[in-house]
């Protein structure tokens, strides 16, 4: 993502006949534009944001900067996202995904038929979860997911889709509908190759088969994770995986086992200075040591 926007940022403000100051006008100083420019900073969502909206910069050549990719020949591998954008998605960080949604920056009806496909996905996963309008985002999920299935070519981001659909499946309790959807790209997911998609499916599996009193496959999707994640020499979502596979052992009642992998998940959050999940991790701790006692 941040390869792209000094070119882009340049192109446009030279199109639109802009000096540097002329740019940066009311929005911030000359100097962190010719920053900019040069690949040296980084601007923040918002003022990338506000950037885009003086240069008035076209929809679809914001998302290339995103790097939705314009193909025709569509096929089944995983949609690929651009580093940055991966990173926001995978934090959970949804007002920064919605802040260049409802900010008007990029306008749908601008966008070509790969682009909307997109941008009604991150709008209705954004909706769900970060504005709670789960009933509005889920309609238009299963609309979109209906659509794409009666299509011949496969869209790259099918499965991001299907994963979407079944983490609101799970988030309003319909655990039979979240496990049919994971199970039809069980087969894509192992296969993916990247680690995010990949380990996020397993921990959600893990999560669903513990509401489902399956407490072999939870322990089996999450020790997958888990050897993944330690091959890899990744700390995405290690931390979490360890928490999960501690709070599987103590169900089964593996109280040292379970303290153990919690220490594990303590460890790892306090390297990331994850101070929130630390907290979590800790409390938990303090319940498994008063088994053990």
């Amino acid at each position: 993502m941040k390869e792209k926007i000094p070119g882009l940022i340049k192109k446009y403000r030279k199109k639109r006949n802009l000096t540097q100051a002329g740019l940066a006008k009311d929005i911030c100083t000359q100097a962190i534009i010719s920053k900019i420019e040069k690949g040296e900073a980084n601007p923040s969502v918002e003022l990338f944001s506000k950037l885009c909206g003086r240069l008035k910069i076209p929809s679809n050549e914001i998302m290339t900067v995103l790097e939705v990719e314009e193909k025709s020949d569509f096929n089944s591998e995983e949609f690929v996202f651009s580093r940055e954008l991966r990173r926001i998605y995978y934090k959970n960080d949804y007002r920064t995904l919605d802040y260049f949604l409802s900010k008007n920056i990029i306008k749908y009806e601008e966008l070509s038929e790969i682009n909307q496909i997109y941008y009604i996905w991150l709008e209705s996963v954004v909706n769900f979860h970060y504005k709670s309008q789960k009933e509005k985002s889920l309609a238009s999920l299963e609309a979109l997911y209906a659509q794409l299935l009666k299509r011949q070519d496969k869209v790259k981001l099918f499965d991001r889709i299907t994963q979407s659909l079944a983490a609101m499946y799970y988030e309003i309790e319909e655990y039979e509908k979240s496990l049919s959807l994971y199970n039809t790209i069980l087969d894509s997911v192992l296969a993916s190759e990247s680690v995010e998609f990949k380990v996020s499916c397993l921990h959600n599996l893990s999560q669903l088969y513990i509401k489902l009193d399956d407490d072999a496959k939870a322990l089996e999707y999450s020790s997958l994770e888990i050897d993944i994640l330690v091959e890899e020499e990744n700390l995405f979502n290690l931390g979490e995986a360890f928490l999960q596979l501690s709070q599987i052992l103590y169900q089964k009642k593996l109280f040292n086992e379970a303290a153990d992998n919690c220490q594990k998940a303590i460890h790892i959050f306090d390297i990331l200075n994850n101070y929130l999940s630390k907290n979590t991790a800790t409390s938990f701790l303090l319940k498994i040591q008063k088994e053990l006692q």
